[in-house]
């Protein structure tokens, strides 16, 4: 196992060369695209930088379940209201049919 003593940190330039081609990933490329390239060099970059993708990913990841928390609300609303809709329906068949 590395520990992060022996991780070299990116200097200077090669932290431009990974902006540069993060940059053109998130226009050019795939949201995995762009995971997987932060992924392969996370440990590379200083501390500080770690420390912003990290949180940038955790909010990234709550934004993601908070709007599959509201899509399943807005199924499951939808599906209450079909369901009340077609058991007045019902009524209104057994009513004509009662007639």
């Amino acid at each position: 196992m590395m520990r992060m003593a022996d991780i070299k940190i990116m200097n200077q330039e090669e932290m431009q060369v990974f902006y540069s081609r993060l940059s053109e990933l998130t226009k050019q490329g795939s949201e995995r695209e762009v995971r997987e390239y932060i992924n392969d060099h996370y440990l590379h970059l200083p501390e500080e930088i770690r420390d912003e993708v990290l949180f940038n990913l955790m909010r990234s990841s709550i934004d993601e379940q908070s709007l599959e928390d509201r899509t399943i609300e807005t199924i499951q609303n939808e599906g209450a209201t079909a369901v009340e809709t077609l058991e007045e329906i019902k009524k209104e068949v057994e009513k004509e049919q009662a007639a």
